[in-house]
């Protein structure tokens, strides 16, 4: 009996562990499942996560060459299968010029003259003369047909209406040297009504000085255009009474001195816009009596000495925005001797001293 009932002890003792074991292991598989699966489902959001935001972040670059006009949205995108025709030019981002800029300013001019002098234009070499016309002295002469040479200082082509010096300005006719880095210009006869183009470069230089280039053409009705590459107008209209209306002449972006450009241009009734690069307006519409009106002065003007002295039919609203100062060389006699009702505004902040520029009294300052 006693053995029999220590074996069925014994038996049940086995089973109870068994049991245990069971029941232990159940509980370790069931936490590491558990976990595994926490691990694994925290993975996998993970992992879209970061797929989303790589695709957030590619879409973000792919919008970014889609404005630049690289790169097309998903709509545009071709089939696989599609035919792909390359373009004609590589796509450019479209470009906003500034406000000066927009109206003003031009890309220069194809070149007219390139390798070869064209019929009807000369080149002479070393001439030492300084009057228009005198070609006195040259060390060499090129005709039509001849290859251009090295261009040099002093260098004088004819061409058309025009004599073109390098690196000398033309001032009443007689030539001066001196560093403009380009052509000055004069005209071969100031009798003509008008006048043809004027070439934009020579042999790879461009014309850049236009001082007195036109002084006295008083026959002339309407000026040829100014190519871009011109910085200097100095006297450029001088005494050219046949001038009305240029409001729709341009002057390039690009001028800084039109001192006197427009002097004594007797029967000018509008003055052409004047463009956000010029600095010096001194005396440009003087003596004109029969200007009436003026557009605004942008604030990239310092000088206005006499910029309108004895314009006696000027009238109306002008803007002044030029950034001057209460001098008299900056300022000075710049409504003198004008007559009409003139109001003036803008930005500027001498305008008081301006208005007072004007003996008559008949210049105000805005009071908006």
């Amino acid at each position: 009996m006693n053995f029999r009932k220590q074996k069925g002890v014994t038996l049940i003792a086995l089973v109870v562990t068994v049991i245990v074991l069971l029941i232990l292991a159940g509980v370790s598989i069931t936490t590491l499942f558990d976990q595994n699966d926490k691990d694994l489902i925290s993975k996998t959001y993970s992992t879209k996560e970061l797929a989303e935001t790589s695709q957030e972040l590619e879409q973000d670059k792919l919008d970014d060459l889609y404005g630049y006009g690289i790169y097309p949205p998903d709509d545009e995108v071709l089939a696989p299968d599609t035919e792909v025709t390359e373009p004609e030019e590589d796509p450019l981002p479209d470009v906003t010029e500034p406000e000066e800029p927009s109206t003003d300013v031009t890309e220069p001019e194809e070149e007219i003259i390139t390798n070869a002098i064209p019929t009807g234009g000369v080149y002479y070499v070393g001439v030492t003369t300084t009057k228009t016309g005198d070609y006195t002295g040259a060390s060499a002469i090129y005709e039509a047909g001849d290859a251009f040479p090295t261009v040099s200082n002093g260098d004088v082509y004819v061409y058309g209406d025009y004599e073109y010096k390098y690196n000398y300005y033309n001032w009443q006719n007689t030539w001066t040297s001196s560093t403009i880095n380009g052509w000055g210009v004069d005209v071969l006869d100031t009798s003509k009504t008008t006048y043809g183009t004027i070439l934009p470069s020579i042999n790879g230089k461009y014309i850049t000085d236009l001082r007195t280039t036109f002084l006295n053409c008083s026959k002339m009705t309407y000026p040829p255009n100014i190519p871009s590459t011109v910085t200097c107008i100095l006297g450029t209209y001088w005494c050219c009474h046949g001038l009305t209306d240029l409001s729709d002449f341009v002057i390039p972006y690009g001028v800084t001195n039109m001192k006197h450009a427009f002097s004594t241009c007797s029967n000018l009734t509008v003055a052409p816009k004047i463009p956000n690069s010029m600095v010096s307006m001194y005396g440009a519409f003087r003596d004109c009596p029969s200007l009436t009106t003026v557009g605004t002065i942008p604030s990239s003007v310092s000088v206005l000495y006499a910029a309108f002295a004895n314009c006696e039919s000027l009238t109306g609203n002008i803007i002044i925005n030029a950034d001057t100062i209460d001098h008299t060389a900056y300022i000075g006699a710049c409504f003198s001797g004008t007559v009409q009702p003139i109001v003036i505004s803008g930005t500027c902040t001498v305008l008081d001293s301006i208005a007072e520029t004007s003996s008559s009294g008949n210049v105000t300052v805005s009071s908006n």
